[in-house]
């Protein structure tokens, strides 16, 4: 197996954790008590493991992502799907860091009932 396709693998297997991951936040968030009433552990279980996406795989994917790939995209007369892409990037990143803390309040069963709208 040459490089190129380890990569191309690995980045398909990350995308398809966190899109699993996200698909499950999704769900046990949009569930939640909206206030007043505890939330299980699952929320706080998601929750943590949101965070841990958002803190560690988000820089690092993307890091890569626009080191490796987006210049050979452009390199390759791709510029435009490359801006394009780092555009989605930079937009992910704007929320994500809006989202954190209160993935981490959630985790450690802090958030307040009138943040729950806010993490959903």
């Amino acid at each position: 197996m040459n490089f190129m396709r380890q990569v191309s693998q690995m980045l398909d297997a990350e995308h398809r954790a966190s899109l699993d991951l996200l698909g499950r936040v999704e769900q046990v968030f949009a569930r939640a008590p909206r206030a007043g009433a505890p939330r299980d552990a699952e929320f706080g279980a998601l929750a943590a493991a949101f965070g841990r996406l958002i803190e560690q795989d988000i820089a690092r994917h993307f890091d890569f992502e626009e080191r490796e790939l987006f210049t050979r995209l452009s390199e390759a007369g791709e510029g435009n799907i490359a801006a394009l892409l780092k555009e989605e990037h930079d937009t992910i990143r704007e929320v994500a860091g809006e989202v954190l803390p209160l993935a981490r309040a959630a985790a450690a069963g802090t958030l307040a009932d009138s943040q729950v709208d806010a993490l959903r």
